[in-house]
């Protein structure tokens, strides 16, 4: 089961009858904050619906579902940002405290009205974040949050 869609719809999506380019315009568009300009809106699907292969979507959702790391968590020793959209359906709440609790010193922050593609959706924001996140690192002052 990868995020409630079964493994074997998957397959569906290497039909030659299947436009993958108008799935991924629908799925992507899901994925965008309600409040999602357009130019995010329009960005993203572009690439989304354009630019990723059946052969290429397929396998990353095959992933999700089958490469689960939580175990290994503990063993990270670098400093992490873990940026989270508000409006992200791809991030639970429980999966996003598995990431906060077990890396050490792991920064988590949710950034308020984006979705699943803060850096498209609100990119001034997203890129002040980074900036504030290696900022601290250079000073040895990053902060759990």
């Amino acid at each position: 089961n990868v995020g409630g869609i079964g493994k074997e719809f998957l397959d569906v999506l290497n039909h030659p009858q299947v436009n993958v380019a108008d799935y991924m315009e629908s799925i992507t568009d899901g994925l965008l904050a309600p409040t999602a300009g357009m130019a995010a809106r329009n960005e993203c699907v572009w690439h989304n619906a354009r630019c990723l292969t059946p052969e290429v979507m397929h396998a990353d959702l095959l992933i999700y579902d089958d490469h689960d790391i939580r175990s290994q968590l503990s063993a990270i020793t670098v400093p992490v940002l873990h940026i989270i959209g508000e409006h992200d359906p791809t991030v639970s709440t429980a999966n996003a405290a598995v990431i906060r609790t077990r890396i050490r010193g792991a920064t988590q922050t949710t950034m308020r009205g984006a979705g699943h593609f803060p850096m498209v959706e609100s990119p001034t924001e997203f890129n002040c974040l980074i900036g504030e996140f290696l900022a601290s690192i250079q000073h040895g002052s990053v902060r759990t949050t």
